[in-house]
């Protein structure tokens, strides 16, 4: 059977290794829009064509050809349809590629309303001391009912699971990149619908963890995020540095000064579950 899976870096790793446990079937990826790696409009509808499954993510613009309306009218039984996984308020602030948000940063409003008032090396002393108000349950909040209606036109669901486990321990890297768990919640649905065989990956397999890994861009996960959002788990020890990072990258979109900020030392690279 060829199987497609189309959408964003989730769905590419959720294929990656739906295919490395099945290898009597033939998997393939493509992008749904310029952003993600493998995108390509006349490669995919040929790509859709030819596969007997498509899993989908799902896309509630309908001025999308995507549309989760359009995509089953055009597709039919063969295509299903899984969610976007984005959780706010987990992080202070993120780094992002959508390129509408100030210096590609998530939670650039909270960090733009200080530097409107002050200059950066005040804002930063300010980040440092806990001061900044980042709003996180109501994002919080927002998101997860943002992710349940999502998954109102979804076959795959991860609500519950998101919802209940989100403060008791990592699940997401970044605000739209889950971790190797939560993948494999969607995958062990996809696999269960399709008879395909598929054993959850954890750091017990370390190249098939870390296959599954989604890159860790900058984000603020400080003391301050964990209180006030009330995890059990605990912050990243170089908050700080993310931070500065962000609040530095808003401030240069803004016009800002970065005059006399010292340089801090580089952000971690980490794979979760490995160190």
């Amino acid at each position: 059977m060829k199987y497609l899976f189309y959408g964003n870096c989730q769905v590419e790793k959720l294929c990656g290794a739906l295919g490395m446990q099945n290898p009597d079937h033939e998997f393939f990826y493509a992008g749904n829009s310029n952003r993600v790696a493998n995108f390509d409009r006349a490669k995919s509808d040929k790509l859709m064509q030819d596969a007997d499954f498509v899993v989908s993510q799902t896309v509630l613009n309908k001025k999308n050809p995507d549309y989760h309306e359009a995509i089953r009218e055009r597709l039919g039984p063969k295509v299903s349809l899984m969610p976007y996984i984005f959780v706010d308020g987990l992080y202070s602030a993120s780094a992002t590629r959508n390129q509408k948000l100030l210096g590609g940063v998530l939670g650039d409003s909270y960090i733009a309303a200080e530097l409107e008032e002050r200059e950066v090396p005040e804002v930063l002393a300010r980040f440092k001391d806990g001061a900044l108000d980042f709003n996180h349950k109501d994002r919080l909040e927002k998101s997860l009912k943002e992710l349940r209606r999502r998954e109102g036109v979804c076959d795959y669901k991860l609500y519950d699971r998101v919802s209940a486990e989100c403060l008791e321990e990592r699940i997401m890297i970044t605000h739209n990149h889950p971790m190797p768990g939560m993948l494999n919640g969607l995958a062990t649905q996809i696999a269960d619908a399709h008879g395909l065989k598929f054993e959850p990956v954890d750091a017990s397999h370390p190249e098939r963890y870390k296959a599954m890994m989604l890159p860790r861009g900058a984000q603020i996960l400080s003391p301050f995020t964990i209180a006030d959002i009330g995890a059990a788990y605990p912050a990243d020890d170089d908050w700080y540095e993310q931070g500065t990072e962000l609040v530095c990258s808003v401030a240069k979109a803004m016009g800002k000064s970065l005059k006399g900020i010292e340089k801090t030392a580089p952000r971690k690279k980490r794979f979760f579950g490995l160190i």
